[in-house]
């Protein structure tokens, strides 16, 4: 495989984004059919044919053949990883998060207030 540049591959993978989400959901082997109808339902009017998004995704090392079946691909192991840490880092952090975070900090600060009260009413 020929060395690929790290902005040409980033570049591609936020102009992608969405396809490549779609890639890493379906964890498993995908069929050249179900590949071509993944890049087209993604697909912006500015994206290049979908057989050149394919191409793409092979050349910069997101895909590859599955050696088990033909005409089938899988989403190589690194960028998994990479997808993997990415989406995990942003669900953290989603406003539903932050505001499940925020619901449990104030009911604990309702019971601490409650606790310092009946304290000094005990005291």
């Amino acid at each position: 495989m020929a060395i690929i540049s790290p902005l040409t591959f980033f570049r591609f993978a936020a102009d992608h984004s969405g396809l490549l989400e779609r890639l890493y959901e379906k964890r498993s082997r995908i069929t050249e059919t179900e590949l071509r109808e993944e890049v087209l339902a993604c697909r912006k009017e500015t994206d290049p044919a979908p057989q050149r998004v394919i191409n793409q995704l092979e050349e910069l090392g997101i895909i590859e053949p599955s050696p088990e079946a033909t005409a089938a691909y899988e989403m190589r192991r690194p960028v998994a990883q990479l997808l993997a840490y990415l989406l995990h880092e942003y669900r953290l952090t989603s406003v539903e998060v932050i505001q499940a975070y925020l619901s449990d900090l104030q009911k604990l600060g309702v019971g601490l207030e409650k606790a310092v009260a009946d304290k000094d009413g005990a005291g």
